[in-house]
């Protein structure tokens, strides 16, 4: 029986994003206005979800896995300060290439990126064994929705709708049909058909006439 896996979804659209920003980055045209703008917009959504994510396990998963297994957290919670200065070093690596787009800047903005690569992929890959044994060994599945739950409660519309761009093409139909599907029931209808309209300049042509058959 597959459990609830409070990582799935949010992981799957952080490696998206991230892999979307070193590609922008790695073939970036220096004097193309509109391309410096498309990795504007893709480093600040990232900087924001990143953030959220990182807080949002701190709030709600820490404490009562702590709680239930002490000690159990402290490597989690140190990489998580650490990703955090990972993470802000490689924004202004990358504000730095935004504000003066040179080949110096652009190497320097490409090196910060892929290194905070392979140190958030390594932590994710973490959370997602070691600390999701730990989670499933001792909380059930209806605990971990509440969780989810309440994550989802603090977001802002804007904030919600971020996730969304990088989470739903980064899944695959089956995990689509239940992200939108669980959305569609609990949001009004027209504000399902909005955020669908929305969606579409961020999926390919494929998703995007699946996901408006849903």
């Amino acid at each position: 029986m597959q459990r609830v896996n409070i990582y799935g979804f949010p992981h799957k659209g952080i490696r998206y994003g991230l892999g979307k920003l070193s590609f922008k980055i790695g073939s970036l045209i220096l004097d193309d206005a509109e391309e410096l703008n498309a990795c504007k917009e893709i480093a600040n959504d990232l900087s924001e979800l990143l953030s959220l994510h990182l807080h949002a396990e701190e709030d709600y998963v820490t404490p009562p896995l702590e709680a239930k297994v002490p000690g159990s957290t402290d490597h989690n919670h140190e990489d998580h300060i650490k990703m955090e200065q990972m993470e802000h070093e490689m924004k202004e690596a990358v504000d730095t290439l935004l504000a003066t787009p040179n080949q110096m800047n652009l190497n320097l903005a490409y090196d910060s990126v892929n290194l905070f690569i392979r140190e958030y992929y390594r932590h994710m890959s973490e959370e997602e064994n070691e600390i999701n044994e730990m989670i499933w060994a001792h909380f059930s599945d209806a605990e971990i929705l509440g969780w989810q739950g309440q994550i989802l409660s603090k977001l802002t519309p804007d904030q919600f709708f971020k996730w969304f761009k990088y989470i739903i093409p980064a899944l695959s139909p089956l995990e689509q049909s239940i992200m939108l599907g669980g959305f569609k029931q609990n949001a009004p209808k027209e504000v399902f058909a909005a955020t669908i309209k929305r969606l579409k300049p961020y999926v390919s042509a494929k998703q995007c006439e699946y996901i408006g058959s849903l």
